[in-house]
């Protein structure tokens, strides 16, 4: 039962995703992924009627890291900071102890290439993952965490290189690239967070036809 409880927000969101990638599967006449036609945009939130490349690309990065045993044993459940599904706010306002360690992956630079080849585009987006340790003590979480999400991360090629957008796989490279370590952010602070950050920088190359990337129409 306990299980249950503390997985409850997490299975909500899952199904969410899930709901939304059997959407997609059973439009058959949705060529484009476009939002539903018949759903305005004041109603229900249409734009989760779909899943497109880049919100694929973010999900499974977190696929990757909780998928991965060691890390989920460091980082519980309800510290994993999602921005996607069905909270509106995930982030908290305030931080008690049993709020940390956290971890957030946060989508930040998109460089488009709109002619990458004679007939291909290329998207790079960067991502930042980021870990709050919940202590000022480097062996007391922040190494260890760090040393996991680098281990998770090295199944990038099975779990990224298998998305597909058109029935086309897309993404062709994950290059992390920097971890600055540093002691508290001003965000952090003002959140009564007082222990040692990690930032990843990860960028993921994703090439599509350009062909498929026009919107056809009759």
């Amino acid at each position: 039962m306990k299980f249950w409880k503390d997985n409850i927000t997490f299975i909500e969101g899952e199904f969410a995703c899930f709901s939304n990638a059997i959407y997609v599967s059973l439009e058959d006449d949705n060529l484009n992924h476009l939002p539903n036609a018949t759903i305005g945009e004041n109603e229900t939130q249409y734009w989760e009627l779909y899943l497109d490349p880049i919100t694929q690309v973010y999900n499974a990065l977190w696929a990757l890291l909780e998928t991965h045993t060691p890390f989920t044993q460091l980082v519980a459940l309800k510290n994993r900071i999602k921005y996607t599904g069905i909270n509106r706010d995930p982030e908290k306002e305030q931080v008690l102890t049993e709020d940390l360690p956290e971890v957030r992956i946060v989508p930040t630079d998109t460089t488009p290439h709109l002619q990458a080849t004679s007939s291909t585009t290329k998207i790079l987006k960067k991502f930042r993952i980021e870990v709050a340790s919940g202590d000022q003590r480097v062996d007391a979480g922040l190494f260890a965490i760090e040393w996991e999400i680098y281990r998770a991360l090295l199944g990038w090629q099975t779990t990224l290189m298998a998305l597909k957008w058109n029935d086309k796989a897309y993404v062709v490279n994950c290059r992390p690239s920097t971890v600055k370590d540093g002691l508290m952010r001003q965000s952090d602070i003002e959140r009564g967070v007082r222990s040692w950050v990690s930032i990843w920088e990860c960028e993921v190359e994703m090439y599509f036809t350009t062909a498929d990337m026009k919107v056809q129409t009759e």
